[in-house]
């Protein structure tokens, strides 16, 4: 990060710590995915940054243990990399011996009392869960977040996704951002209400979604965004913030969509796992 000089951010904005991921892997598999993708691109940006944003689920509090224990100890090393913290409650640096950085950022994903998922970014505020749509949009915006309607697999459909519709119709561009999901099979394109966001100005945030599976954990880093700006060591959360609700500043989508036989096997895993964890409990 640099105080002066604008930097190219890439930002995978929907990752999640599932218990099954290792923080080092995580870090080592977004440097690698975040390297390929620079690798890819033109550009005379001098400094690239990698963010990754954590969004908790449920009683889930793993940016803020993590914080915790890096506070604590002053910082972390794990193995090539180094934890420290920043200023702000919402932001940990991590670093590499190589010097590359990469920024982690509190998120939390809370669902609604319709089932509609929504991402509080930029804020370590814990948000009511099973709460109307506008009131935890109201909730999201008074402690201080970013509010994003990300898309689901089956999620849109029928009652909820006319309730995402009247959101995007009624909402100002700066108010509501919405979320696309590396999760999305690659003959699944362009959901309506996707299209529906960009044309009315509306920000689209890419992120990966990791599913709570061993394999998963690879993944975040591969499917984002990436944009140019400042962003400054003391408060590197609050510039991001402040380039995203910025109605001049452009993002772009990077990465690849999934695959039909990874999506399909996925779901598959994923369901199966769900069930298993049932008949345990």
């Amino acid at each position: 990060m640099h105080d002066s000089q604008p930097s190219l951010i890439f930002v995978d904005a929907h990752v999640h710590l599932h218990h099954c991921f290792a923080i080092q892997t995580v870090l080592d598999s977004a440097l690698r995915n975040f390297q390929d993708n620079v690798s890819n691109m033109t550009t005379n940006l001098q400094h690239q940054l990698g963010v990754l944003v954590i969004n908790e689920i449920g009683q889930q509090n793993s940016f803020a243990q993590l914080r915790a224990d890096v506070s604590h100890q002053q910082a972390i090393t794990l193995n090539d990399w180094t934890l420290q913290v920043t200023p702000e409650q919402e932001s940990l640096v991590a670093q590499h011996s190589t010097g590359q950085q990469i920024l982690l950022i509190v998120g939390r994903q809370i669902v609604t009392s319709e089932k509609i998922e929504v991402l509080s970014l930029f804020s370590s505020t814990t948000i009511p869960e099973q709460q109307s749509l506008e009131k935890t949009l109201l909730n999201i915006r008074t402690a201080g977040g970013l509010a994003v309607l990300p898309w689901g697999f089956g999620k849109w459909f029928g009652k909820r996704g006319k309730l995402v519709n009247q959101v995007i119709q009624d909402r100002n561009p700066t108010e509501i951002l919405i979320g696309d999901n590396g999760n999305r099979p690659g003959f699944w394109i362009n959901p309506v209400y996707l299209n529906k966001a960009k044309k009315k100005g509306i920000k689209v945030l890419p992120g990966t979604d990791p599913l709570p599976l061993a394999t998963e954990v690879h993944r975040p880093g591969s499917f984002g965004f990436y944009t140019q700006g400042i962003i400054e060591p003391n408060r590197p959360a609050a510039c991001l913030k402040q380039i995203l609700i910025d109605p001049n500043a452009s993002i772009h989508p990077y990465g690849s969509l999934e695959t039909p036989f990874r999506f399909i096997n996925n779901q598959i895993q994923f369901r199966l796992q769900k069930k298993k964890s049932k008949a345990v409990e």
